[in-house]
């Protein structure tokens, strides 16, 4: 790992370019002879390998008519010389996505953008971060169809560790990732999940104990495209 926040900040600042500039909500799925190039051909895999077996590639395919924008936040920050994001672990009273691992984040207001909502968000679950932070671009947009939103992750680094006071409402722990552990295949599994009668095969990524799956584990598949090796 490598705690200089300027060479991250460029790395990324590069790799997010063009999501920047694209549109908040994905115009078809990433199937089929529309999309042939190496960019979609990249990411079509990353949904394949971190997708959970029943979303069938809607988290990359148009969403429903009534789907809402939403942003999280993806900060990166350096605690004990490595890189890490933070997630956190949603209440299991809430009604949708109960007991899973997220990224601090909700659902645009009027008139935001999605770094307002992003930053927003992050300020209603924990709190101050007590340190600045830079936006440094946008990863693709994924459509999640459990709950119909169509998500954009806001990338950010901080060069320092921030601090929070979790609103127990909508946080239940914190997670502090290490970048590193999205480079150590050991971390890779997956499970089993059931909704009703259905059981389905879900990726996942541990940390601390923890299963990460599902739209999270999507995003940080995102994440490690964009830097790419070495970080």
């Amino acid at each position: 790992m490598n705690p200089d926040s300027s060479q991250l900040v460029a790395r990324l600042r590069s790799a997010l370019a063009d999501e920047m500039e694209s549109t908040p909500v994905p115009e078809a799925p990433l199937r089929g002879p529309r999309r042939v190039t190496l960019a979609g051909q990249r990411r079509w895999k990353l949904i394949r390998d971190f997708a959970s077996e029943l979303s069938y590639g809607r988290h990359a395919g148009p969403p429903a008519p009534d789907a809402r924008l939403a942003a999280v936040l993806v900060l990166l920050y350096p605690k004990e010389d490595e890189w890490h994001v933070l997630l956190t672990l949603r209440p299991t009273h809430l009604p949708t996505h109960a007991g899973q691992i997220s990224f601090p984040g909700g659902a645009m207001e009027p008139g935001e953008t999605f770094e307002q909502c992003a930053a927003r968000e992050w300020y209603e679950e924990l709190g101050e971060p007590g340190v600045a932070f830079t936006f440094v671009g946008r990863l693709p947009p994924l459509y999640v169809f459990a709950s119909n939103y169509v998500v954009t992750p806001c990338v950010a680094v901080a060069e320092q560790s921030p601090v929070w006071s979790a609103n127990l409402h909508e946080v239940a722990d914190v997670i502090q990732l290490p970048l590193h552990d999205l480079w150590d295949d050991s971390r890779f599994g997956e499970h089993y999940e059931q909704r009703g009668s259905l059981v389905f095969r879900a990726p996942h990524i541990m940390c601390h104990g923890y299963r990460i799956w599902g739209a999270t584990a999507l995003v940080l598949g995102e994440l490690l495209s964009a830097l790419g090796e070495g970080w």
